[in-house]
């Protein structure tokens, strides 16, 4: 058996480029209110903007807001993504082909994002969605990253051992949700420098350097 008998992915910035689309939406939907944000601020809390790490970011721009106010904000921004941008993601070169090749050695796949499944699955080619094994979305776990649940349910449903699998990632959030199920958390820079996924047990600078190390 390989020694990542299983490879779970996040979506958003691993398996496709939404990223930026992303950061547009979320820049909108604060200015909306009122309140300015930087890039860098959207990517250090990807996979952990909640309702709660909304409420901090507004908070510690001297904006606080009720909590309906703030609902109304992700709503805002959801909606903007979604109508906007949703049909201009594209999975990142390579990606396919990677996903592809794991499946043909017969290795688990998996994806776990904190997006609804509605928007997860228009995210992708249905046929590369197909190729995932396990699809974890926001509606399948009571707690999002980066909590360990949306992961450990990855691994119930894969049957794997987290210890003999991998998870990719490029967040802080995502690595803590990975690492914290057990998984060896491997992250991609593609919208973070290395010193942001320092707690990632290796990070790589491209899919094409991941794919050598999975497909080894």
């Amino acid at each position: 058996m390989h020694a990542n008998e299983a490879v779970v992915f996040d979506l958003d910035g691993v398996v496709v480029d939404s990223m930026p689309f992303h950061v547009e939406s979320w820049k909108r939907a604060f200015a909306g209110m009122g309140v300015s944000v930087e890039d860098l601020d959207i990517y250090l809390n990807e996979s952990a903007t909640g309702l709660e790490v909304v409420e901090e970011m507004l908070r510690e721009r001297g904006a606080p807001a009720a909590r309906e106010e703030i609902a109304g904000l992700m709503e805002t921004q959801a909606a903007i993504y979604v109508q906007e941008f949703l049909p201009r993601v594209k999975p990142f070169r390579g990606v396919p082909e990677l996903l592809g090749a794991l499946k043909a050695e017969g290795r688990g796949l998996g994806l776990v994002t904190g997006s609804t499944f509605e928007v997860a699955s228009a995210s992708i080619p249905r046929e590369v969605f197909d190729l995932f094994d396990a699809v974890i979305t926001r509606e399948d776990s009571l707690k999002g990253k980066p909590h360990p649940a949306p992961y450990l349910k990855a691994a119930e449903i894969l049957d794997t051992d987290p210890r003999r699998s991998a998870a990719v990632e490029n967040s802080p959030a995502g690595i803590l949700s990975a690492t914290r199920a057990g998984f060896r958390c491997l992250a991609l820079t593609t919208t973070l420098a290395p010193r942001f996924l320092k707690h990632a047990h290796l990070i790589f600078g491209s899919i094409e350097e991941l794919a050598d190390y999975l497909l080894r």
